[in-house]
């Protein structure tokens, strides 16, 4: 299960408010799939930095980071890095969210643990995993394992004529 999204309008996230608010403001038609510059896809919140993307305008820069092989920051028409990094600052004029196909659904800031609670995460108690049949048999007195053994006490005896 993945769910890094819904964590993102939490208090604990160190994400800034502006960019909590671009979750919080978002609608269903709002979450778009992108091609990053390092060539994979991604869903993202659609803004005007993606806009101007998506008609073909370039945001000039330079690299220093050079982060992955596949990123051809020289035909790249943005750096992601430098779109992420303003984006966690809220400053989505230079950069845009990522986000799951629902972020659209967080509708409050609330914490991890009213997620957790509302998301019926807390930790259960795991079962014991046996690795014998002892746990079928249950639990025997000592007049029950005695009466077994009598009825079974025949199952012992070797028919020498079979043999």
């Amino acid at each position: 299960m993945q769910m890094a999204t819904r964590f993102v309008t939490t208090y604990e996230c160190d994400a800034s408010e502006n960019f909590k608010q671009t979750y919080l403001d978002s609608r269903k038609e709002d979450i778009v799939v992108i091609k990053s510059p390092v060539g994979m896809p991604g869903r993202a919140i659609k803004n005007a930095f993606l806009d101007e993307i998506s008609q073909g305008k370039r945001k000039p820069f330079k690299c220093p980071y050079h982060c992955i092989i596949t990123c051809d920051y020289k035909k790249s028409s943005y750096c992601i890095a430098f779109a992420l990094i303003n984006a966690k600052k809220g400053n989505f004029s230079h950069g845009f969210a990522f986000a799951g196909e629902n972020a659209h659904r967080a509708k409050e800031i609330i914490s991890v643990k009213e997620l957790k609670e509302g998301l019926k995460l807390e930790k259960k108690p795991r079962m014991v995993v046996y690795h014998d049949l002892d746990h079928l048999a249950g639990t025997w007195s000592d007049k029950d394992y005695s009466e077994f053994q009598k009825k079974v006490a025949d199952f012992e005896k070797i028919d020498k004529d079979l043999w």
